[in-house]
């Protein structure tokens, strides 16, 4: 055990070094730093194979703590992942936060999301009340400020009743007064 472990410790050096103007101190090494797309991304921190900036067309695979891909598209498995924009299917242990959802996001404990266009099921969903839009939620608390919700506690402000158990729907923002450029409401 104690040879395996010293082994991982010499390849994170030995990488940390030979990819020293790659090496960023969150994300680790980038074996093949920025390509134009990759069909394949895979990452053990510190190291993966190519940058965060690099879509993903096909398989996102994470063991980091903490993974960061701009675009995504075909499947993901992580821990903690964040994505700007992500297609496909997304499975992640305890964190998932996407600004744009395309696809189906089962997201473990907590799925957070600014723009949901497809379904996010986790224990706890936020869609962002901020400009947000939402398709399905499906999980224990549910929080959006519109679209379909199923769950034990959801909460949709521009719903007929903003709190329901079992399901929630709105179809936009009509009851709530409009924002300002920050984002908070006029009253």
């Amino acid at each position: 055990m104690m040879k395996k472990l010293f082994l991982i410790m010499v390849l994170t050096c030995c990488c940390a070094v030979s990819y020293a103007d790659k090496f960023d101190p969150i994300q680790g090494c980038n074996i093949l730093g920025k390509t134009e797309w990759t069909p394949l991304q895979l990452s053990f921190w510190p190291i993966s194979l190519v940058s965060e900036d690099t879509p993903v067309y096909g398989l996102d695979m994470s063991v980091n703590i903490f993974k960061y891909q701009k675009n995504a598209c075909g499947f993901s498995v992580g821990l903690l992942t964040e994505c700007d924009n992500f297609a496909g299917i997304s499975c992640n242990v305890l964190l998932s936060g996407i600004k744009k959802n395309y696809g189906l996001n089962i997201g473990g404990l907590l799925t957070l999301c600014t723009e949901n266009n497809g379904i996010c099921i986790a224990a706890v969903n936020l869609c962002q009340m901020k400009n947000s839009s939402n398709f399905l939620q499906i999980g224990i608390i549910n929080m959006a400020d519109d679209g379909l919700q199923i769950g034990l506690l959801n909460h949709n402000p521009n719903a007929l009743i903003p709190w329901m158990p079992l399901f929630n729907y709105s179809s936009g923002k009509k009851s709530l007064p409009p924002r300002n450029s920050d984002g908070v409401r006029w009253l």
